[in-house]
Order: structure tokens, then C-alpha cells, then sequence
């Protein structure tokens, strides 16, 4: 909180923007991360392929589709801030 202090509230706005940013690239790396490896589990043709397309499925299937859900949030709150401080700054 102390860091926004003196700072108004466009200030403030764009701060929250660079916070989303920085959470959207997170979890987009995580994204990557998880997709690539369910990929690998589902299409895997090794000895124990039914452990690791079950595993796939019930496991890494939820965690992409979740952290996908996240992205699309943060987008539309990204997108929110913009538009608002656009006007903020149209208005000035």
C-alpha cells in the first residue's frame, strides 16, 4: 500500500495494469508448461501410456483448463483497466 502513496489515481491504474501483465505472463508460461506436458502424457506411447493418459486426463486436463480460465480473467481485467484509463487520460 505504501507504494501507492503520492500516486494518483491514473498512477495507481497503471500499476494495477503492470500487476495483471506480470500475473498474465505467469500463468501463461504456466499454461505453456502444463498444455506441453499433457500433450506428452496423453499422446505417450511408452509401456505405461493408459497410467499416463488417465493421468492426463484427470489431472493435467483440469489444471490447463483452470489456469486457462485465470488467463481469460485477467485478460478481460486487463483490457477493463486500459479502457479506463484511456478515458481517464482522454478526459485530462
Amino acid at each position: 500500500m505504501s507504494s501507492l502513496l503520492g500516486c494518483d489515481i491514473e498512477c495507481q491504474r497503471e500499476k494495477n495494469i503492470n500487476k495483471l501483465r506480470e500475473m498474465y505472463n505467469k500463468d501463461l508460461d504456466s499454461y505453456y508448461a502444463t498444455y506441453n506436458k499433457y500433450l506428452q502424457y496423453k499422446y505417450n506411447k511408452g509401456r505405461d501410456r493408459a497410467w499416463k493418459k488417465t493421468y492426463a486426463e484427470n489431472t493435467l486436463k483440469p489444471k490447463v483448463e483452470a489456469i486457462n480460465r485465470r488467463l481469460n480473467t485477467i485478460l478481460e481485467e486487463l483490457k477493463t483497466h486500459h479502457h479506463l484509463l484511456e478515458n481517464v487520460k482522454n478526459h485530462s
